[in-house]
Formats: structure tokens, C-alpha cells, sequence
């Protein structure tokens, strides 16, 4: 449950960042982009991949793998000869 409030303030975050930093861009290149929803697009999927990827390496996965104890193994089933085999 926790890890919900990570990925939601980490999102938040990039929001905010990536917002920051285009417009930082955009001072520096001097004018705005033509396609400036596009250079967010870019700027924040970046971001959110690398920083999702750490967080979910520190705060790591709860559940994630094979639950304990439901899992069952199949018996092998028993081989039961043939009667059309059986060319005696």
C-alpha cells in the first residue's frame, strides 16, 4: 500500500520537474517549441522510466513472485498402458 504513495509522489514530482525543465529549455533555446506538448512527452517518459525503475528497486515488490503456500504441483499422471500396444 505504501508503495502506491511512492509512485504517486514520484509522479507528482516528474510533473513538476519535467514542466520546469522545459521551460528551461525554452529560455535557453530563446523561443518556445513549436511542438511543445511532444518535447514534454519525451522529457517526462524519460524521466518517469528511470525514476520508476529506482524506486521500484529500493522500495522493492510486495507480492511480486509466486505466492507462498497456493501454488500446487500437479501429480504426474500415472501411465496406463495401452490395450492397442499390447500386440501379444
Amino acid at each position: 500500500m505504501l508503495q502506491i504513495v511512492y509512485f504517486t509522489i514520484a509522479g507528482i514530482m516528474l510533473y513538476v520537474f519535467s514542466d520546469w525543465l522545459l521551460v528551461q529549455l525554452e529560455k535557453w533555446r530563446g523561443k518556445p517549441f513549436a511542438n511543445r506538448n511532444i518535447a514534454f512527452f519525451i522529457i517526462i517518459m524519460i524521466l518517469s522510466v528511470v525514476t520508476f525503475e529506482t524506486v521500484q528497486r529500493i522500495v522493492g515488490t510486495e507480492g511480486a513472485g509466486p505466492a507462498q503456500g497456493t501454488a500446487q504441483e500437479k501429480p504426474e499422471p500415472e501411465l496406463i498402458p495401452s490395450p492397442a500396444l499390447n500386440r501379444d
